[in-house]
């Protein structure tokens, strides 16, 4: 996919947080650092390491964002660009990165019926490519999306099935609430002593309608809302009657990562005092 945006605008924090929120298998956040201005063979270089950790942990699924920041500035790669589109097209890249690893890593290993078994270069591309999820960050100018769109007309066609301009409410919220619930508990618990006894002891905070936790995980869903809705409105209204091609919102994430952070500094101050 692709996120368009401002540089400090939260496009990794997006990356992160989509990498952390994973309901089915963890997902690992992997920065591929690669510049417009790079040589090809420092290029190939970085692909062959970042394929290199692919294999070595096989059942791990990577979220690679690439930033594509410079070509506002200058052209881009084009051994970049040609990797990425191979890559995502399914093209077959085993030959290039795959082979001598392999070579090296070849070994015998008896199966059930006493046979050899060896890994080929195909296979060892294919647990590469399985595990492997691209994100191209690009920076909020038309020119640049222009740019891509004209010249990897394959390539933006793929990333681009599904665009959207704005994430609505509904999408806000039950984000906020699966990273709250994950990341910052807010249920209370309080101390008491029952009827029939002196030591206090520590329990949930219940109600038989809505319980505190509920109630706070509401508030604070609709409070960070209100906020980056606020914030957008304010931020957008000057270029308004200006099209933009792509402009995922990314301040929304920001705002949950800041929020976390800031409840983690109370937590301590709290228990230091």
């Amino acid at each position: 996919m692709i996120l368009m945006g401002h540089p400090g605008g939260g496009r990794t924090v997006v990356c992160q947080l989509a990498a952390r929120l994973s309901p089915s298998k963890p997902i690992t956040f992997h920065r591929l650092n690669v510049k417009a201005r790079d040589e090809p063979e420092a290029i190939e270089s970085e692909f062959s390491r970042l394929f290199q950790v692919c294999l070595e942990q096989p059942g791990v699924v990577r979220l690679v964002m690439v930033n594509l920041d410079d070509i506002a500035e200058t052209e881009p790669n084009e051994r970049l660009m040609e990797l990425l589109g191979g890559i995502i097209a399914g093209e077959e890249l085993g030959v290039l990165f795959c082979e001598n690893t392999s070579t090296e890593q070849q070994t015998s290993s008896k199966t059930a019926e006493g046979t050899d078994s060896v890994v080929s270069t195909m296979d060892s591309w294919q647990k590469v490519r399985a595990n492997l999820h691209f994100v191209l960050c690009l920076p909020l100018n038309v020119a640049a999306f222009r740019t891509i769109l004209q010249r990897y007309p394959s390539l933006a066609r793929v990333l681009t099935v599904d665009c959207m301009h704005d994430w609505p409410e509904a999408s806000l919220l039950e984000i906020s609430k699966k990273y709250l619930l994950k990341n910052v508990p807010l249920d209370v618990h309080i101390q008491g002593a029952e009827a029939d006894s002196s030591v206090k002891k520590t329990r949930r905070r219940e109600s038989l309608i809505q319980s505190t936790e509920d109630r706070l995980q509401i508030a604070t869903h609709d409070l960070l809302f209100r906020i980056h809705y606020a914030v957008q409105t304010e931020a957008t209204l000057p270029t308004a009657a200006k099209r933009n091609i792509i402009a995922p919102c990314s301040w929304y994430f920001e705002l949950l990562d800041t929020f976390e952070r800031s409840v983690v500094v109370s937590w301590r101050v709290l228990g230091s005092e």
